[in-house]
């Protein structure tokens, strides 16, 4: 039965995620399991729609099992993102294939690149460009340009291939030894707002999510139904707009202290956050004032949202704790027999059961909870608290 490992965000689920999961099966694997954020996004927002409902629009256009990617690995860097989930595919004792889409679509050269950051010449000469301000996936690909050649480093400044080095890094620093492959990323590029042959970028669906209509020719139809049926319930799409003045009201509350223990924070960063905080009049402002060469936007807009849920350093350092299974079909069913002999961590879809574990479990599992609640206030239909623990996990079977 072999197993294949994919990351995502499903945020939200669209025709090339779809082409990605169609690829790990024609490659061979029989069973996909699919490590997926939770509410909250590496971009440092709201997730367009409930976890539940990005998974079902998974599980039913081939996915087989969710598990979700907790939320100090959500929102970090690519790095962090990467190491957390390859961690959890790791502790299934199950994966034996791991799938990813790039810009490139070439994994041998994406391959060399993993390793090629990691050489000490390329770090020592990251260090000495970084000392002139510049941001740190600028100034590693510029390393990487003057020892391994322009070529090659320019793969670096496109997201998704950024992404896929990262994984496959994680795969030789963590001793995973899979059959990775990638994709070419078809269509439209990340973050475009011009769909292109079938295919839009996740940017575009969620700026238009409030026409069900549009988002049709751009995911499968039943992602579609699964998304009209969300929106008919109150679940979709999110407004992050939404949080705007409860974001600003938290972070005026935080000390000095407080923005210290925060992940990211270097070089005095935090005293440009704490004044930043007390002359913005919106989150937006803030963003402004907190952005320089050296900080990129992203980065910047993670650090808010870390701030804001409570994710420190230490969480953001700390290994995922457990496997949290979101939902299965069938397929997952079978493997999730398997997982329970083999699996590294503890392993249940019950936060509570992960919560009374205590330690990093029981902190996790409160971070979770606690993101609910607050995601719960985005959506059209207000959610209240302890949503986490009143809804079952997504068992399309057929």
């Amino acid at each position: 039965m072999p197993v294949c490992g994919i990351v995502a965000e499903f945020n939200p689920f669209h025709n090339g995620h779809k082409a990605l999961i169609d690829a790990a099966v024609a490659a061979g694997a029989d069973t996909v399991v699919c490590v997926m954020s939770g509410n909250f996004v590496q971009r440092g927002s709201p997730a367009v729609t409930d976890k539940r409902v990005r998974a079902k629009a998974a599980l039913l256009n081939g996915a087989d099992m969710i598990l979700e990617l907790p939320l100090p690995s959500s929102v970090s860097t690519a790095q962090r993102f990467a190491k957390g989930a390859i961690h959890l595919l790791k502790a299934t004792g199950c994966i034996e294939m791991l799938a990813f889409g790039s810009e490139s679509g070439e994994t041998s050269g994406l391959i060399k690149l993993s390793k090629a950051v990691d050489d000490p010449a390329v770090t020592a000469e990251m260090r000495a460009i970084m000392k002139g301000g510049a941001t740190f996936a600028k100034a590693r690909q510029l390393a990487a340009a003057k020892i391994y050649g322009d070529e090659l480093a320019s793969q670096l400044s496109q997201p998704n291939n950024v992404l896929g080095i990262e994984y496959l890094r994680e795969l030789r620093l963590q001793g995973l030894k899979l059959d990775a492959f990638t994709i070419k990323r078809v269509g439209a590029e990340h973050d475009s707002d011009n769909p292109s042959s079938g295919f839009a970028s996740a940017s575009y669906l969620r700026a238009n999510a409030n026409d069900i209509g549009a988002l049709s020719e751009y995911v499968p139809v039943s992602s579609a139904e699964v998304y009209a049926n969300a929106a008919a319930s109150g679940l979709f799409p999110s407004d992050p707009g939404k949080l705007e003045t409860a974001i600003s009201a938290h972070l005026r509350r935080l000390s000095l202290n407080d923005l210290k223990l925060l992940p990211d924070i270097s070089e005095g960063l935090e005293n440009r956050f704490y004044m930043a905080i007390r002359k913005s009049a919106s989150v937006k402002e803030l963003e402004a004032n907190l952005k320089t060469k050296r900080y990129t936007m992203a980065r910047i807009r993670r650090l808010i949202m870390a701030a804001f849920l409570g994710v420190t350093a230490k969480d953001a350092n700390t290994l995922p704790p457990y496997l949290r299974v979101i939902g299965f079909n069938e397929r997952g069913r079978r493997l999730l027999s398997v997982m329970k002999s083999k699996s590294t961590l503890p392993l249940d879809s019950s936060l509570v059961s992960l919560r009374l574990r205590g330690g990093a479990c029981e902190r996790f599992a409160r971070l979770e909870e606690f993101a609910t609640d607050i995601f719960g206030l985005t959506l059209p239909s207000v959610l209240p608290c302890g949503y986490e623990y009143t809804q079952q996990g997504v068992y399309p079977f057929s």
